[in-house]
């Protein structure tokens, strides 16, 4: 049962995805100096074209980052869940705990770059907030519970989809 409810959260987080991002979207890797640049990259000889990129806030790589970062916290806490308890020790996941905090403070720079987009701001904040308080709680525990791990991966999991629910509105207001 657990299975099936998080390859449906992955299956309702993938066709948001789609649904915001539309047809042009492509699978990328988070390099924010590529998206940044081909975010840049406009056509010079129409100063409406820039002038509309520019105060756009809403970003397919933005959202494909939101979601992409929900699926590998989701993929984080389902690998730790099928490990036996007796090998969930901190030091077994400290550079996946490294890797996702430097995900979620690039999308942070990302989001902060944004004309209004405090909302989206106040939102990576408070879950880099509580991704930082759950490594603190793992380092602190010699393991996590079957229990811990059930309820930190829902806790992310309805976070990330109320941001890609709050991305698909944003992109509607555009």
């Amino acid at each position: 049962m657990r299975y099936f409810f998080s390859r449906l959260m992955i299956s309702l987080m993938v066709v948001m995805l789609q649904a915001c991002a539309g047809p042009a979207h492509q699978e990328q890797s988070v390099d924010s100096d590529k998206t940044v640049s081909e975010e840049r990259t406009v056509d010079i000889g129409s100063s409406a074209d820039i002038t509309e990129k520019r105060n756009s806030g809403y970003r397919k790589d933005i959202v494909g980052q939101v979601a992409q970062l929900g699926y590998d916290i989701d993929r984080f806490y389902l690998s730790m869940q099928w490990l036996p308890v007796s090998r969930r020790q901190y030091s077994e996941f400290k550079e996946d705990y490294s890797r996702i905090e430097h995900r979620l403070l690039q999308l942070l720079a990302l989001q902060q770059q944004r004309p209004d987009g405090q909302l989206s701001v106040q939102q990576t904040r408070y879950v880099s907030e509580i991704w930082r308080e759950s490594r603190n709680e793992h380092r602190a525990l010699p393991v996590l519970s079957d229990k811990a791990i059930r309820q930190k991966k829902q806790m992310f999991q309805g976070m990330f989809m109320q941001m890609l629910r709050h991305e698909s509105e944003y992109s509607g207001r555009k």
